[in-house]
């Protein structure tokens, strides 16, 4: 059996080399370890878009070069399914007895996937929290009794700067100050048992102990839900009455119901993608809404300054 590590840079920290050494150790009576670290390829200073996409595809090709064509690929993806080591130990024997002798790790570059997945994952939850541009909450804001629409709009815009620069800032900022600064337990990387789900709890649980913190994010999620679940049954009901009247509005009930039961029993990344895909279609048809609404809206801003 034959086991390949093939990254892009070269570890320097000692203490990461000694961690290496000893595990290839411990490995090394079960199967054959080879590590390859890759040259990781320099960027220009205010490097662009385009300078980014070759040195990407420069180090993609460097990894393939180093890939056999009958050995099974494991890509290291930020994104891809935890596997604890019973569960990573399954998987490995299973392969080697359909035959391959050889499994290639990959480990990509700092520029490649990490950045990539924390610029898409940023605008998914950012657009899933204050739902700016996909025409959801205008719903919501219609329904306010003022005097002013303009006084309504800057509503919806504190809104949004709540939502992402305080409240999302703040749980960030809690995150990062006790999970990954000092000594903290992602300090030097994943660690089993902790994943995108229960981050949140395992950071409020170190700062207000375990109970206390556990029961805290359990509370704010209730609520988040349930406004969320009452919010959008609103706006789909808004839509529905318009479209089919107010006999749609029982059978609208009931398919809401199915698919809240339905996404309870669902695991969470398919939920999440399914949550990122129709927030995308939302969004399209509201932009280009927004682009051929754009005179008017400067026309009535024109007028509004001249009175």
């Amino acid at each position: 059996m034959n086991i390949n590590i093939i990254c892009i840079g070269k570890l320097k920290e000692k203490y990461w080399q000694a961690a290496v050494a000893e595990y290839t150790k411990r490995i090394g009576g079960y199967a054959r370890i080879q590590i390859v670290e890759l040259k990781e390829s320099k960027l220009p200073k205010n490097a662009s878009p385009a300078d980014e996409s070759q040195v990407m595809e420069k180090e993609g090709e460097t990894i393939l070069s180093k890939i056999g064509e009958s050995d099974y690929v494991i890509a290291m993806e930020v994104e891809g399914k935890m596997l604890d080591s019973v569960e990573l130990s399954r998987h490995l024997t299973k392969t080697f007895d359909s035959g391959r002798s050889t499994v290639d790790f990959i480990i990509g570059g700092s520029l490649g996937y990490a950045l990539k997945t924390a610029i898409s994952q940023g605008a998914k939850r950012g657009l899933f929290s204050n739902e700016a541009g996909m025409g959801s909450t205008p719903h919501a804001h219609a329904l306010a009794n003022v005097k002013n629409p303009h006084e309504q709009g800057t509503v919806a815009m504190i809104g949004v700067f709540i939502d992402t620069f305080v409240v999302l800032t703040m749980t960030a900022l809690v995150v990062i100050s006790t999970l990954y600064a000092g000594n903290g337990p992602l300090a030097h990387g994943a660690v089993d048992g902790i994943s995108k789900t229960n981050m949140a709890q395992l950071a409020f649980s170190s700062v207000f102990g375990e109970t206390l913190g556990n029961a805290f994010v359990a509370i704010c999620l209730l609520f988040f839900a349930f406004s969320t679940i009452v919010g959008w049954n609103l706006f789909g009901r808004i839509n529905v009455n318009y479209l089919f009247g107010k006999k749609a509005n029982l059978p609208y009930s009931i398919i809401a119901l199915v698919f809240i039961f339905l996404g309870s029993c669902l695991s969470n990344d398919l939920v999440w993608e399914l949550t990122d895909m129709f927030n995308n279609l939302m969004v399209i048809p509201n932009v280009i809404a927004l682009f051929a609404l754009t005179k008017m809206v400067v026309g009535s801003a024109e007028s509004k300054i001249a009175q």
